[in-house]
């Protein structure tokens, strides 16, 4: 058998002949004790059957799982004797083992095969994001799962989904129900399908709801609340509404310790023209439009830590706000065109490397990331 697996694992061990391993036969069977991997242990026997055609049913002679509390968290092993030991200490673990075990694993008259291969593997990245934009082109419902499946396959586990921009508002919204563009969006049951389906399958969904740019949608539906000028507002009502939007957002993903506000490529020249905006820098004493949209990103990053989830931002703010800004708030440097992810990193923040462009990782600094999303 050959042996491919994408990403490769940092350290396998197995003897060749012309390139190939020794194929080692099992019955298809797997025996799951631990109770919190059951879900992820269903999730594995339906990728089996789906994509190899092997039903595994329970069983002691084929894959056995086992808790090792001495393995680091998200690590796992693969070795073979009598049966398949998959190794794990948490759901991380076990979730990247069966991802490989996936690649590897072949159907054979006897059951299932992998090769005779001992193999120890571990992500050196926490945030591993794949981003699906939703709103500029529309991806009908069951392409969601495919997105999850392919996520699974090769260990991405954070599935950013950009629900809204000026094109749709692809998400249910029962606090302003002008929202949702018609023929356009998803329902909350659909939504909450896809949560139960990420979630077994060990994929944190992060939704992706923009502001204060790209949000035609919202000033076409509600211009008494959010403006007409291009831009949202930044205003006392629109911060309640916001408040109200993602407190909805967030009981539609249960499960999502992250909640990303957008918050890059905003024309805010434009709040020079508008009233509210105007007044609402003279209440508090903002004296400029770059401090306002400082101002704006922290009150919404507010919002999402009163709602008990992590935010996250696109990098769309100028240096002079980094010490306004809380260092919690996720900050994904993909531009580099407001300010270097150095900068970002100098000034406390947690940075994803989501850049087209080469960057290089700061080690002294915390990087959660150096893949592409």
């Amino acid at each position: 058998m050959k042996l491919q697996i994408i990403p490769q694992p940092k350290e396998f061990v197995g003897k060749t002949t012309d390139g190939q391993y020794k194929a080692l036969v099992y019955p298809a069977q797997i025996k799951c004790i631990v109770k919190e991997w059951d879900k992820a242990t269903a999730a594995f026997q339906i990728y089996s059957n789906k994509v190899h055609n092997i039903d595994l049913i329970e069983g002691t002679k084929g894959i056995e799982l086992i808790k090792d509390a001495s393995l680091t968290s998200g690590s796992y092993k693969i070795d073979c004797d009598k049966n398949i030991k998959l190794t794990a200490s948490d759901i991380e673990g076990i979730q990247l083992g069966f991802s490989t075990l996936l690649q590897i694993m072949e159907k054979s008259d006897g059951g299932m095969m992998i090769p005779d291969v001992t193999i120890s593997d571990y992500s050196e990245s926490s945030y591993r994001g794949l981003l699906v934009d939703l709103a500029r082109k529309w991806h009908p419902y069951e392409y969601l799962f495919d997105y999850v499946d392919l996520c699974y396959l090769y260990k991405i586990n954070r599935l950013q989904l950009h629900f809204t921009d000026d094109q749709s508002y692809t998400l249910p919204c029962n606090t302003y129900p002008l929202l949702p563009t018609e023929d356009r969006h998803y329902t909350k049951d659909q939504i909450s399908q896809l949560v139960e389906y990420a979630n077994a399958r060990g994929v944190i969904l992060v939704p992706e709801l923009e502001v204060p740019g790209h949000s035609a949608k919202f000033l076409s539906a509600y211009p008494e609340i959010f403006g007409n000028n291009g831009i949202i507002c930044a205003e006392e009502k629109v911060f309640e509404a916001l408040d109200k939007m993602y407190g909805e957002l967030c009981d539609m993903f249960p499960y999502s310790p992250y909640i990303h506000i957008g918050g890059d490529e905003a024309a805010i020249s434009n709040w020079d023209n508008c009233k509210g905006c105007t007044a609402y820098m003279n209440d508090n004493n903002i004296k400029s439009i770059d401090d306002l949209y400082t101002n704006f990103v922290v009150r919404v990053t507010n919002i999402i830590f009163k709602h008990g989830r992590t935010p996250i931002v696109w990098e769309g703010f100028s240096k002079h706000g980094n010490d306004k800004i809380s260092k919690d708030v996720i900050v994904i440097g993909w531009e580099s065109y407001y300010q270097h992810p150095k900068d970002l990193l100098e000034s406390g923040f947690q940075v994803i490397n989501a850049s087209w462009k080469p960057l290089h990782c700061y080690p002294k600094y915390n990087v959660v990331s150096c893949r592409n999303t």
